[in-house]
């Protein structure tokens, strides 16, 4: 059995898959819970007769001590850490009579608690490995399964997504040539409004799912957040918010993609925006920290629900009616992508704080998952 973690694409395991051990382990494991108990109890049985000398053996009683070994390591294997630790019990009861002895025949033991140490080390170590093994292939078996998942929801959206675009442009056309007072002009508007927020779904799902190399190059991040601010200053005017910055001024270039980051700054700036109350403040400020570019976009809005803390970054959750909910879990990404990290805390006395940590110096990371256009939480 494969303790540690593995390619899958590893010739030497491609052969052992192959193999009638393989086969037969694979089994073995998947038999009864009678059954697996039942050899090893017979083991332990063989091996203690064997140990007390009650079956005539030419081995040497030392070697005879060791077959202890056996039912722990095969314990470990088959239930993981709490089977390792179960037989080694037992193995400490059955050599109890090395100590005593309690029966005419096998030579006292010299070992006693080191010999105990190395039957519970044995159970322990083999049983970790196994359950860490056994954790390790659960993980991927998930990450496999979501992988699968989100292909099928990127399809399944792309194929909605056209179907739902002419439904809104001929309810658009029916809203042009219906008369104002006509009741069920209402009634389409809904259905239009509806339509969008569908679009606007299904196009976050595509972008969620699709891969991306990024694309790094060193940008000025103070001029970045003014660009962005520039574009959104209509929208917090529309919403009567006051768009300040406090940037500071000697920040050193850093390595990003652009493109994403101007991205997590739209959504988290119109986020706080769309947050705050009338004639509130929204106030971008960028630091110098211990090796980081620090950014936060600090608003004095309604805050984010203690109970809703920590879905915030979950896919699919959002507070805002009509919200996505892909927003800040895509923002989420480009940040790791960017080996930087994103959270919030509440803000004093009210509102929200959301905090981006980007590393200064080159970065070179593989190839993730990201996403390609703005979507809005």
């Amino acid at each position: 059995m494969i303790l540690l973690p593995l390619s899958d694409h590893d010739p030497m395991i491609d052969r052992y898959k192959k193999s009638t051990f393989y086969s037969l382990w694979t089994r073995y494991k998947f038999i009864p819970l009678y059954w697996k108990i039942l050899p090893i109890a017979f083991l332990l049985a063989g091996i203690f007769f064997l140990d007390q000398m009650w079956i005539p053996t030419p081995v040497p009683p030392e070697i005879l001590h060791r077959l202890y070994y056996l039912p722990i390591v095969l314990s470990g294997l088959l239930f993981g850490f709490k089977g390792g630790m179960l037989a080694a019990v037992v193995v400490t009861g059955l050599f109890v009579p090395h100590w005593v002895d309690w029966f005419a025949g096998p030579a006292l033991h010299s070992g006693h608690l080191d010999e105990v140490v190395l039957f519970f080390a044995f159970g322990i170590l083999i049983g970790l490995l196994v359950d860490r093994e056994r954790l390790e292939t659960q993980l991927r078996q998930d990450q496999e399964h979501l992988a699968v998942l989100g292909e099928a929801a990127a399809t399944i959206a792309h194929e909605l997504k056209n179907p739902v675009i002419t439904i809104g442009a001929y309810v658009q056309r029916l809203l042009q040539k219906t008369n104002p007072e006509d009741p069920n002009r209402e009634r389409l508007a809904v259905i239009r409004r509806e339509c969008q927020r569908i679009e606007v779904m299904l196009q976050d799902m595509i972008h969620f799912s699709r891969p991306i190399n990024p694309e790094f190059s060193f940008v000025d991040i103070n001029h970045l957040i003014q660009e962005v601010l520039k574009i959104i200053h209509p929208r917090a005017e529309q919403y009567q918010i006051l768009l300040s910055s406090n940037l500071e001024g000697d920040l050193p270039s850093i390595q990003v993609d652009q493109t994403r980051i101007t991205q997590v700054l739209h959504n988290l700036i119109l986020n706080a925006i769309e947050a705050s109350g009338t004639e509130q403040s929204v106030l971008v400020c960028t630091r110098r920290q211990r090796g980081q570019v620090i950014i936060e976009v600090t608003d004095l809005g309604c805050g984010i629900p203690p109970d809703c803390q920590e879905k915030v970054f979950a896919p699919f959750f959002s507070t805002k009616k009509g919200g996505s909910g892909l927003g800040l879990a895509i923002s989420k990404r480009i940040i790791e992508l960017h080996q930087g990290r994103l959270s919030f805390r509440a803000n004093q006395p009210q509102g929200s704080i959301f905090t981006i940590s980007l590393p200064l110096g080159k970065k070179n990371p593989p190839s993730r998952f990201g996403f390609s256009s703005e979507s809005k939480e």
